[in-house]
């Protein structure tokens, strides 16, 4: 973000449960700490076509829903076979690094941990 952000122009979105917010993946949006006992769980859905082309980093990951990828851009995401399952949470692990790197590239952040937002990284 380059720019001061206007708070005066924020619209805050109530979710209840079952509920879902869809938005532009270069939307600025946030929410407050988790404080109850429960994991907030998310699901990030990016639609794009094989032809697209990572530039940020190596491998890229991604789940074919229809048709064919003549390109091999991206190495196929693995199918866990249970519930936190060792080798999936491990693949999560390396996904999520990958991904850190792309959404933060240029940026002293770059990697999974610069995904969570700490005091390390206020004055960055």
């Amino acid at each position: 973000i380059e720019k001061p952000i206007d708070e005066s122009s924020a619209v805050w979105v109530a979710l209840g449960a079952g509920e879902c917010s869809l938005h532009h993946v270069e939307l600025m949006h946030s929410s407050p700490a988790n404080t109850s006992d429960d994991r907030r769980i998310a699901l990030a859905l990016r639609y794009i076509t094989p032809s697209a082309r990572q530039q940020h980093v190596d491998e890229d990951y991604a789940t074919l829903l229809r048709g064919n990828d003549p390109f091999g851009h991206f190495r196929a995401e693995r199918v866990p076979a249970t519930t936190m399952e060792p080798e999936a949470v491990a693949f999560h692990e390396q996904v999520a690094e990958s991904q850190g790197k792309i959404l933060l590239h240029g940026t002293k952040r770059a990697g999974a941990r610069g995904l969570t937002e700490t005091n390390q990284y206020a004055a960055e």
